[in-house]
């Protein structure tokens, strides 16, 4: 009987083991899709932001030739 006691004891033990390591990989891959998500936003704000500024000098520009063509 005791030697069943131990199996059962030691078959909770690695089933425990190996939830925590099934924890920890859920984790660490769940940490890794959050970083990767916040740089992929980080990203698409990034080339906004450029798009953005680029479409103001363009209108900045058509806009100053546009006054110097009525000047002159």
């Amino acid at each position: 009987m005791g030697s069943f006691v131990n199996g059962v004891g030691e078959t909770a033990q690695a089933t425990r083991a190996a939830a925590l390591f099934m924890a920890g990989v859920i984790d660490a891959l769940t940490k890794i899709a959050a970083v990767k998500m916040a740089a992929t936003a980080a990203a698409i704000w990034f080339w906004i932001l450029l798009l953005v500024i680029l479409a103001s000098f363009l209108v900045q520009s058509v806009a100053s030739q546009t006054i110097l063509r009525r000047c002159q």
